[in-house]
């Protein structure tokens, strides 16, 4: 694949962008105006924004447009254009009279365009910003409703949960698909266990250079449940320990986590058994009790930013081990950089370049053949977000894949998003 060359249309897409957030007006630099400076597009609405946030009603929307397409690969090598809205609305409950140090928490999603889940025979989605929540293209969702209250050291959140959330703050995963990786292995490292929209409990506790997490949830996806009705039939449970280090002077983590369901799922080997129209599927497929997924997660940050506090060039590494049946992961790896606050003349721009391997369930594979081939997947994403606004940043993406369809050919997939804080 000539990825040289698509790299070379990124750096010429971003020229115009970069070169236009640093153009001087008439009688001041486009860095020094204040729209530039305030945070969000629409601004403090004449102070409302702020004595709703004092008064305990935090709001936060965000836009975010997406052209993409397949440039290389098998299939439709169209390019759509997306839009996606993501509405935050946050409550303390304290501020409000209601119960002091608790907090409800709101993520509303609306997804419009026709961007196909899948390009080219890959698994894994490419563009997750454009499909989640998962069956509500041109709908309203409601991904998130659950309270938060910390104790001292202790965090506890219950409800209806927004897995991509959880991973909002992380520097190389996470991001929603928004604002960072677009791939949904790096933006949401699926498992195989772990759901996009759960409803459970998450328990964070805090102990000196180490963090406790404990998590009970619903194995099943709960995006379009808003009533809580039919839960906890099954449970999955994970626990992990997080430490936080000093190497070579420098912030570095490593984190172990283990999930366990206790849901019943189909045998993959017996995926594709011939099906006797006089019974039910369950009747006559095999079934299995019972799945796991061990992670072992590290970061690094290599050079620290003088710019942004916390920030600079960092790697990142994710290895993963699941039982392969009923879990359709046998295991995967993750691996990267991300760097922020580290390009002097923009400190705001973002860059970076992650590696993913899953290796799907030999019995699966096994059972499709010979009607389908699929073999493991791996696929390379490189991004630059140049950050035109505090509240406008625009990102150029490449993705080469070797996509899970056997005989399929190798993918390239080019695009473009631009990110508006509302």
């Amino acid at each position: 694949m000539k990825i040289s060359k698509y790299i070379q249309y990124i750096l010429v897409a971003l020229m115009p962008i970069t070169a236009f957030a640093q153009t001087p007006t008439d009688s001041e630099t486009f860095a020094e105006s204040p729209m530039c400076k305030q945070q969000t597009l629409t601004g403090d609405w004449s102070g409302s924004r702020t004595d709703l946030k004092e008064s305990g009603i935090a709001i936060k929307a965000e836009y975010t447009g997406f052209y993409q397409g397949m440039e290389q690969g098998t299939g439709d090598k169209g390019y759509n254009f997306d839009n996606r809205f993501d509405l935050y609305a946050d409550f303390d409950l304290g501020e409000l009279g209601l119960w002091e140090g608790a907090k409800l928490h709101t993520h509303t999603e609306y997804v419009t365009g026709n961007t196909p889940m899948f390009h080219g025979g890959a698994l894994w989605p490419q563009f997750s910003g454009t499909v989640v929540p998962l069956g509500y293209n041109d709908e309203i969702a409601l991904t998130s409703l659950y309270l938060s209250k910390s104790y001292d050291s202790t965090h506890v959140m219950f409800g209806k949960i927004n897995a991509l959330d959880l991973l909002a703050g992380d520097q190389f995963f996470g991001g929603l698909g928004t604002e960072r990786f677009m791939n949904i292995a790096f933006v949401a490292p699926p498992s195989g266990l772990v759901p996009p929209v759960m409803t459970g409990a998450i328990v964070s506790h805090r102990m000196g250079d180490y963090t406790f997490t404990g998590m009970v949830f619903d194995p099943n996806d709960q995006t379009s449940n808003n009533n809580f009705k039919g839960l906890f039939d099954e449970l999955n449970v994970q626990l992990g320990i997080t430490k936080r280090v000093k190497l070579f002077d420098r912030a570095s983590t490593i984190g172990l986590n283990g999930t366990y369901s206790t849901a019943t799922k189909k045998d993959l080997r017996d995926f594709l058994l011939p099906v006797d129209t006089t019974l039910p599927f369950d009747d006559i497929a095999g079934t299995k009790n019972g799945s796991y997924s061990i992670s072992l997660q590290a970061s690094h940050i290599l050079v620290e930013s003088d710019a942004i506090p916390g920030k600079g060039l960092g790697i990142y590494a994710k290895g993963t081990l699941s039982d392969g049946n009923p879990n359709i992961i046998n295991s995967s790896l993750l691996a990267g950089f991300t760097a922020e606050g580290i390009i002097n003349a923009r400190p705001h721009d973002k860059i970076g370049l992650g590696y993913y391997y899953y290796n799907f369930s030999d019995h699966l594979q096994d059972a499709l053949l010979p009607l389908a081939e699929y073999k493991n997947e791996d696929g390379v994403e490189l991004y630059y977000n140049a950050s035109i606004t505090p509240w406008m940043n625009i990102t150029a993406d490449i993705q080469a894949i070797n996509p899970a369809t056997a005989n399929n050919d190798d993918i390239v997939m080019l695009g473009l998003r631009i990110h508006i804080k509302l």
